[in-house]
């Protein structure tokens, strides 16, 4: 009995050090950070700290203390910034500036159809797809895009902003029902966050988030901040060509086909763009852009979209 006590006091010992040693660690790094000097050699400590932490691994957020201690039973740790994910708020600020840093806002024109399609979507989006409440929601933009030869394509940005190619918009001849299916299907993008997904899986955030952290110093923007722009400057015309795979797009299309039936536009539409754009494809070749010219072939998805038409809604979605 004597024997176990000690341990059991030596072990209550070593937890309470080590969590003395981390709340001071935390509050060492929190004190120290406006330190004129010392915020570069901060970051480098974390840099190193989180390449070689793998991408799964979630930090805790609480240390939970024995009651034995007399403390509380547990504390909460300050939110360390993860510089390998987004929010949706830097998403939003992603999509801002690769349209700025890529011309598509200076390209962008205003198509009344094209924007009123968008929002009648917007209005009728599903609670669970609104986007983040304390930012307004999901920065929906929806334009026009000139081309130089009627390019045949659609981007959706992170965070809301969408563009549909002139090319695009003749083809379809401005028919409301055909604009729903493919302005929902970008949006299927935007709310499932497949670009920050897509960019993570491939190690972008990983290594934007290098960069600034080997150049950090006294700056004012916050890190990720500066993570954002540097993936938006030098990643910009991939984010907008980005490859998906078949399975996010055939998300989207389940969700487009969702969204245009909260919205009372005509499912069955989506199979005539698909039709449109296949035809297209093989008179006018290379006149597919961008992410069109990679999407999933066109019988599957027809098949895919015309099984969630003829399914009840609960079950195709």
């Amino acid at each position: 009995m004597h024997h176990q006590l000690k341990r059991r006091c030596a072990k209550l010992a070593v937890t309470g050090c080590g969590c003395l040693l981390l709340l001071g660690l935390v509050v060492g790094i929190i004190v120290l950070a406006g330190t004129s000097g010392v915020k570069g050699k901060i970051y480098g400590f974390c840099k190193n700290l989180w390449t070689v932490i793998p991408k799964q691994v979630q930090l805790p957020q609480e240390v939970n203390l024995p009651a034995e201690l007399g403390l509380p039973e547990s504390i909460r740790l300050p939110r360390l910034p993860n510089l390998f994910t987004i929010s949706a708020q830097e998403q939003i600020l992603l999509g801002r500036e690769v349209a700025q840093k890529e011309g598509f806002d200076s390209e962008a024109f205003i198509d009344t159809r094209v924007e009123s399609v968008g929002m009648r979507l917007v209005h009728a989006l599903p609670i669970e797809y609104r986007g983040p409440a304390e930012s307004g929601g999901w920065a929906w933009r929806f334009r026009g895009l000139r081309t130089k030869n009627g390019s045949v394509n659609a981007v959706a940005l992170p965070g809301g902003k969408i563009f549909l190619y002139d090319g695009l918009i003749t083809l379809i001849e401005g028919d409301p029902n055909q604009l729903a299916a493919i302005i929902g299907h970008e949006m299927g993008h935007v709310v499932e966050e497949h670009a920050a997904k897509q960019l993570r899986t491939e190690g972008l955030l990983q290594k934007a988030s290098q960069l600034v952290l080997e150049n950090a110093g006294g700056e004012a923007e916050s890190p990720q901040s500066q993570v954002i722009k540097t993936i938006a400057a030098r990643m910009g015309k991939r984010i907008a060509q980005m490859q998906l795979s078949q399975a996010a797009e055939f998300k989207a299309d389940s969700l487009g086909i969702r969204f245009m039936k909260a919205a009372n536009y005509d499912g069955a539409a989506f199979i005539t763009v698909l039709s449109k754009l296949d035809q297209i494809s093989v008179q006018r070749k290379g006149i597919l852009s961008g992410v069109f010219s990679t999407h999933p072939p066109t019988d599957r998805r027809t098949q895919e979209i015309q099984e969630m038409l003829n399914s009840p809604v609960e079950k195709a979605y």
